[in-house]
């Protein structure tokens, strides 16, 4: 489209996909993009991206599903003239998930969901940085079938190992939550409540709170009106005199015409 706006000048682009069906329990999915510019050799440096992606889902009906995924990125810069602004960096993620919904508690099924990724991000020219980031993430849902009440309770845990300019740092952080919403009139009116705390540790050991109240209202098919009061605490074991709370009140209101 040569009207288009949305189109970037001098780059050139290749996106290939495919996804395959196997009689609806797999799913394999792939493609490979590419951009370069300075096809008009107006500038010194010239940028070229590339990426190639795979997926692989094996799903049993509704019960329970195995995703494995792959994703590897370079993106690399040449100069003709000097080798002062070249430039390449690659990153490699991997990740696997699976899912498990249990129909068989009467009065409350559950969905199980956990994760696990990894990643991997160099500058390969320089060698002036490797940033490595595991993580773990737990989810389960429950939605009962006697009363209109959906709960979560999720639990994180990531690390990571950073080396920029041959200095050498590890991070950590756990979080865990939780959250239930209670519907009345058939699903307008939606109350809920949600508590989140976040520990990070490294440099400095921090901790987040989260917690936060609310309600959801529909009164009509594009309206919306929502309220939340959120409490946020910060608190910090390795510097003095930083921790602090904040409260604040939201109100909005939406209609869509």
């Amino acid at each position: 489209s040569l009207s288009s706006n949305s189109l970037q000048s001098d780059v050139s682009r290749l996106i290939i996909t495919d996804q395959i069906n196997i009689l609806n329990c797999a799913m394999l999915s792939a493609g490979y993009n590419k951009n370069e510019d300075n096809l008009s050799e107006q500038k010194a440096t010239t940028t070229t991206f590339q990426r190639y992606y795979g997926q692989v889902v094996l799903q049993h009906k509704d019960v329970t599903s195995v995703s494995f995924s792959y994703d590897t990125s370079n993106n690399l810069g040449v100069n003709e003239e000097t080798e002062v602004d070249e430039f390449e960096q690659q990153s490699v993620n991997m990740g696997v998930s699976a899912n498990y919904f249990v129909k068989a508690m009467p009065v409350a099924p559950t969905r199980f969901n956990i994760t696990y990724a990894n990643s991997k991000s160099t500058d390969e020219l320089s060698d002036s940085y490797e940033v490595l980031l595991n993580s773990i993430n737990f989810t389960m849902m429950n939605k009962f079938n006697t009363i209109p009440l959906t709960t979560k309770v999720y639990y994180g845990w990531a690390a990571s190992e950073n080396e920029v300019s041959a200095i050498s740092s590890e991070n950590g952080s756990n979080s865990v939550g939780m959250r239930g919403e209670y519907a009345f009139l058939n699903g307008k009116l939606t109350p809920y409540a949600d508590f989140k705390l976040v520990m990070l540790s490294g440099d400095e050991d921090q901790s987040f709170n989260y917690v936060n109240v609310g309600t959801k209202y529909s009164p009509w098919a594009n309206t919306k009106i929502a309220t939340n009061v959120r409490l946020k605490s910060y608190a910090n074991t390795t510097t003095d005199d930083v921790d602090y709370s904040q409260l604040n009140w939201n109100f909005y209101i939406s209609q869509r015409f």
